[in-house]
This record gives structure tokens, sequence and C-alpha cells, in this order.
């Protein structure tokens, strides 16, 4: 049950981040019919502005009530924990905070996205476990957590790589844009090679199962795409590409760690 309720808040405060960056994206013009911001449902049409409140509303009530049991049983971390998932879901493109527009859009994936729902999932299913919070859980965590948190921030630097213009003549300041389009997709390489590197790593260091190498079985895809990135080939379903990258590459980690426990 703990699972599964785990489960359900992450996607409903997933799904207050993405309507919410609907919403004011369209509000603004930064997603209009002349860019790829036709994919955007207002845009397109698909649902009406007070239809996007309305799912607002209801994620967020979702959110609280999953968050606010987990904190009347786990205690503090978890409600903290979401606290803090609200406030990057809003804060990520509505005001005050507007990150995306001060280049902070990847810091707040990395750590709302990436780290904070790896650090909720495992305190749901380790709390009250001897030692479970100490520092060499918390590495181990960091280890297992950072390659998917990365290819997270991935999935939104190749969609602002690909937006540079766009967003810079409606004034977001992406880190895409402080940085030179060379640079940019340096990062973007960065981003995608990395955690195939960390998995490497761990697993030669023996600081992770070696059934952590299964994730390499998402190579062809990731080659695939790295191709397209260095002939600056950001169109079609590039961005998609990369999130189905990453949802393989977490259910291979999720395998390798059930093997582990099993073997």
């Amino acid at each position: 049950l703990s699972i599964a309720l785990a489960v359900v808040g992450a996607i409903a405060i997933q799904a207050v981040s993405n309507v919410v960056n609907d919403l004011y994206d369209a509000r603004c013009g930064l997603d209009n019919r002349d860019n790829y911001g036709r994919m955007n449902a207002l845009v397109a049409g698909q649902i009406t502005a007070k239809e996007a409140k309305g799912i607002v509303l209801a994620a967020t009530t979702v959110a609280v009530l999953v968050g606010g049991y987990f904190a009347a049983t786990l205690g503090q971390p978890i409600a903290w924990l979401l606290v803090a998932g609200l406030v990057l879901a809003f804060g990520y493109t509505a005001p005050p905070l507007k990150l995306k527009f001060h280049a902070l859009g990847d810091l707040a994936v990395l750590f709302g996205f990436g780290f904070g729902m790896a650090l909720g999932s495992y305190i749901v299913q380790a709390f009250g476990q001897p030692g479970y919070l100490n520092p060499a859980s918390l590495l181990r965590l960091l280890l297992y957590g950072l390659p998917s948190a990365l290819l997270v921030v991935a999935i939104l630097h190749t969609n602002n790589h690909r937006d540079r213009a766009n967003d810079q003549e409606y004034g977001a300041r992406t880190l895409s844009n402080l940085l030179t389009p060379d640079a940019s997709k340096s990062l973007l390489l960065a981003l995608l090679v990395t955690p195939y590197v960390l998995v490497l790593v761990g697993v030669l260091a023996g600081l992770a199962t070696p059934f952590w190498m299964l994730t390499l079985l998402s190579l062809p895809p990731l080659i695939g795409i790295l191709k397209r990135v260095q002939a600056d080939d950001f169109g079609g379903m590039l961005v998609p590409s990369v999130a189905k990258l990453h949802g393989l590459f977490g259910i291979l980690t999720v395998v390798a760690l059930k093997l582990a426990t099993t073997f």
C-alpha cells in the first residue's frame, strides 16, 4: 500500500508541475501554434484554462492527502519533501519564483524530480529499518539515484536546447540560453553519458550490485540519441526519445535492485 501511495503522490506532483507549466507557457505566449508549443494541450485546444486549473487543484489535493498520510505515519522528513515538491512544482514556471525564467529550471528538476522523488520513495520503503538515514545509506541512495536524476535533466535540456531562440524571444533565460550553442550541446551529451559512467564506476568499485549492469541494455537507444545530438537534429521526437530512455533506464535499475535483494 505504501509503495502504491508513493507512486500516486509522485504522479500527482508531476501532474501539478506539467499542467502549471502548460498554463503559464500558453498565457505568456512561450508556447504557441508557430513553435513546438503547439503540442501544449491548451494551445492545441484540447482543454481549456479552466479545465487545466481544475486538474491542478485535483492533483494538488491528491498530493497533499498522500503527503499528509505519510507525514502522520512516517514523520517530518516526508512532510518537508512534500512542501519542497509543491514549491518546485508551482515555482518552476509560476510567479513569484518563475525558476525556469532565471536559469534555475535544471536545478529544480534535478533536486525536485530527481533526488526528491528518489529520497521520498526510499523513506517510504525503508522507514524504521536500523540506520536507514545514516550517511552510508544516503550515499548509496545518491549513487543509485543520480543517474536517473541526470537523465530527467537531460529531457528538460533537450527541450530547452531545441527551443533556444523561442525562449530567448519570450524572456525565458534557460541554462541552455546562458551557454553558447556548443557548450549547451556538450552539457546535454554529458547528461546523457554520465549515468552510464556512474553505473560502471559503481559496479567496478564494488559500491553497487553487479545486476546494475542491466542498464547497459539501454545503450542502443542512447547511441541513437547521441548521434542525433551530434548532428544537431533536435526536431521530431527527440525529446520523447530521451524521456523513453530515462524510463527504460529507471525500469532496468528497479529490476537490478530487485534481483540484488532476491539472489
